[in-house]
């Protein structure tokens, strides 16, 4: 079954007691091999010691251009490697004053969350810190989880590992790191701290002291309540980054509703770049991204100021062009009402399935497109706004169905 393969599922170990070579021999290889969440990738025991035949067939299967290329390694050279790399992320962080030999010098649990609170702060202090210290982490977990289960048989030991995951889940919790389920690492006896780092509360926030700001929405932020604990708390850092988390959560959910205010994402894209260069100083800083979220709230009611749904006020700010009059602005907003309600009408060609597809039903919805604008825009409108405004319009529809349509085959 292995070699004409089925519907297995995640396996991680692949027992071989019977000669194979070639093809066959990567065959099988490749079955344990897939990865999975979770698992990066397969353990081969090897009874008949087919390592050469191995490295033959990856030789003609993988092409490598030398043998440091091969995919199979030795689980020597592994742990050494993963010293090795802990090492570098040790050296990293004592550059930024990051001092693990600190951590391990202090008895008292609360001492050392303290500690790791301060040394969290200093790595979200910049971007390049951030990132920097990503790979380094990542190294080190992807090479400790392909050292399993030698690791543990060879007794294998290095007392800066567990402080790195430690760091490394607190830093993962407070950028909301999409591999927050990662972060569920067992603390080592070496550590021996009185709280957890490996379970997440119901509203997000993890128990080992990094607060995480609830899903609440723009209208409930009261921005000078930030401004003031921003500006009270000794680890400005991390209550900035709770607030840049909170801010990029908020500006994606606006950017799915609404494509056309992309000016805000490079407005906010725009005040990072400016303090990550080192022009903009702390204090500027958290200042400008508050100032930021005001504008972020009123752009969020922004419909409700217009008299506009979320689907009509994308349409609306879609057909608008420059000195429009009051009485045109209205005009429009009619024509964005309107447009709304014959693109959701039973008869639409819109309600087609895949009517994006074929050459027949979108002729048909582009037609209908220029047959409601061409009723309800503004006479300013001349024949080159008009075009490029239904292009415009159809180009956002067409784009919306070939979204749900990959949303849909994704789940």
């Amino acid at each position: 079954m292995w070699l004409t393969g089925f519907d297995a599922p995640s396996v991680s170990t692949l027992y071989l007691d019977k000669p194979m070579k070639g093809h066959t021999l990567m065959q099988a290889i490749a079955r344990v091999n897939r990865v999975y969440p979770g698992k990066n990738s397969g353990l081969i025991v090897d009874y008949l010691n087919l390592f050469k035949s191995m490295k033959r067939a990856l030789g003609d299967y993988a092409n490598p251009d030398n043998e440091d290329e091969m995919p199979v390694k030795n689980i020597e050279a592994m742990l050494d490697l993963l010293d090795q790399t802990i090492d570098e992320t040790y050296k990293f962080c004592k550059k930024l004053d990051i001092d693990f030999d600190k951590i391990l010098e202090v008895d008292e649990a609360f001492s050392r969350i303290s500690l790791f609170e301060e040394y969290l702060n200093i790595l979200l202090d910049k971007d390049d810190y951030k990132e920097e210290f990503k790979i380094y982490t990542n190294l080190c977990r992807n090479i400790y989880e392909g050292s399993k289960p030698e690791v543990f048989e060879k007794r294998w030991n290095n007392k800066y590992l567990t402080i790195i995951f430690y760091l490394d889940d607190m830093f993962k919790a407070a950028v909301r790191d999409v591999n927050i389920d990662r972060a569920k690492i067992e603390l080592d006896k070496t550590l021996d701290l009185s709280v957890k780092a490996n379970s997440v509360k119901e509203d997000g926030s993890e128990e080992y002291g990094i607060k995480a700001m609830k899903t609440i929405s723009l209208a409930e932020i009261d921005t000078e309540d930030i401004k003031r604990k921003i500006q009270e708390s000794p680890y400005k850092n991390i209550e900035i980054q709770e607030l840049r988390s909170f801010i990029e959560e908020k500006l994606e959910k606006l950017l799915q509703e609404n494509k056309t205010r992309i000016s805000f994402s490079e407005r906010y894209k725009a005040i990072i770049d400016r303090y990550n260069s080192g022009n903009s100083s702390n204090e500027n800083y958290y200042e400008d991204l508050i100032d930021f979220v005001d504008d972020l709230k009123e752009e969020d009611e922004r419909n409700i100021k217009e008299g506009l749904t979320d689907e009509e006020l994308e349409l609306y700010d879609l057909l608008k062009k420059d000195n429009l009059t009051k009485k045109e602005e209205e005009q429009v907003k009619l024509s964005a009402k309107k447009l709304y309600e014959a693109i959701m009408r039973d008869d639409s060609e819109t309600k087609v399935v895949d009517w994006y597809k074929d050459e027949q039903p979108r002729r048909k919805v582009k037609l209908r497109v220029e047959k409601v604008l061409d009723n309800f825009l503004p006479d300013s409108y001349n024949k080159e706004v008009f075009t490029r405004k239904s292009e415009i319009v159809f180009t956002h529809l067409l784009e919306d169905a070939m979204m749900v349509n990959q949303s849909y085959l994704s789940q």
